[in-house]
This record gives C-alpha cells, sequence and structure tokens, in this order.
C-alpha cells in the first residue's frame, strides 16, 4: 500500500510538531542504548579474556533492562517510518481506497489495544510503586521503572496510531475525490 509521505502533508501544529520532536528523541535515547549495550558486551568480554578474574557480572542485567526500554523506546518512531513488520500480501488483493480503509480501521484498534496496555502498565506501576516492589538479581531495581515505561510509551504509541489512523482516512478521501473527478459528472 503506497502512502503519502505525512511530512508532505498540511502543515503540522505545534502539538504535532512538539509530538514529532519527543519521538524523534525516544528514538535517539534508544539508539544510544543500543550503543551502550555493544560496548559494554564487548568491553566485558575482553576484561574476561584479558583479565579472567576481572568481570563485570551486572553488565547480562543491565543489557536485559537496555533491551527492554530500548524496544519500547523506538516503537513509536519505528511505526512512523514504517519500520514495523506489516502483511502486505493480504492488503494487495484490495483497491487502495479499501487498503487504507483497512489501514485506518487496523490502526484504530492497535490503538484501542495500546491504550489498554498502557493504563494497565499504569495500574502496575502505582501498584510496584504504592508497594516498594523490586526486581531482585544481581543488582536490585524498583518494579516502577519498567512498568513506567510501558505505560508512557504505550500511550505514545497509541497516539502514533491514531495519526496514522487519520492519515489512512485522508489519503482514502484523496483517492476517492480523484477517482470521482477522472470519472466526471453523472
Amino acid at each position: 500500500m503506497k502512502t503519502t509521505d505525512h511530512r508532505n502533508a498540511s502543515p503540522p501544529g505545534k502539538l504535532s510538531v512538539v509530538f514529532d520532536r519527543f519521538v524523534l528523541a525516544l528514538w535517539v535515547v534508544a539508539g544510544i542504548m543500543l550503543l551502550f549495550a555493544i560496548c559494554s558486551v564487548i568491553l566485558d568480554v575482553i576484561l574476561r579474556m584479558t583479565f579472567p578474574r576481572v568481570s563485570m557480572p551486572w553488565i547480562v542485567e543491565v543489557n536485559e533492562y537496555v533491551l527492554f526500554g530500548m524496544t519500547f523506546f523506538a516503537s513509536a518512531w519505528c511505526l512512523r517510518v514504517g519500520g514495523h513488520i506489516k502483511v502486505d500480501f493480504i492488503l494487495n488483493a484490495f483497491k487502495p481506497p479499501t487498503q487504507h480503509l483497512l489501514g485506518a480501521i487496523t490502526s484504530g484498534l492497535a490503538s484501542l489495544a495500546c491504550i489498554v496496555f498502557g493504563y494497565y502498565g499504569g495500574v502496575a506501576t502505582l501498584y510496584s510503586y504504592q508497594k516498594g516492589t523490586h526486581i531482585f538479581k544481581f543488582l536490585k531495581v524498583p518494579k516502577y521503572c519498567f512498568s513506567s515505561i510501558i505505560c508512557v510509551c504505550s500511550f505514545i504509541l497509541a497516539v502514533e496510531f491514531i495519526r496514522q489512523a487519520r492519515r489512512h482516512l485522508g489519503e482514502r478521501r484523496n483517492l476517492l475525490t480523484k477517482d470521482t473527478e477522472l470519472k466526471g459528472p453523472g
């Protein structure tokens, strides 16, 4: 399904620009986290190979947390640029206006799922914070740190899905208008 680049559409409002920059900032943070993960694992391997008695046992645990956060931080940006998995072979069986209608429906449903996920992430965050629960491995980390990431990033992803649904509906409207103009009057 071919879509118009949403950055060339009507000029975005200030809130939209702020949201776009925030999503981009989260993506940059995810990239920095990936770089940290790569460098820390390489450093740990080099230290273990060079100095057998020196190791950083916390590296594996920290990288587990980094992979978790990185996934959520980059998700909205990934959706925006179309870097997510799509089942195009089904959509290609339909005409473009129907493709965009289905895209809007699936984006709307995905937004609802993200809202539910974000809500329960918020409930879990509040519960973990109130009870003072922690994750005990090598490090002692408050559990609410992770559930808050789920909560916030799920709502951000929901907003991006809503924006995607609106773009699909706009594209569908444009295609139907062009089709009507090409056919001419009655």
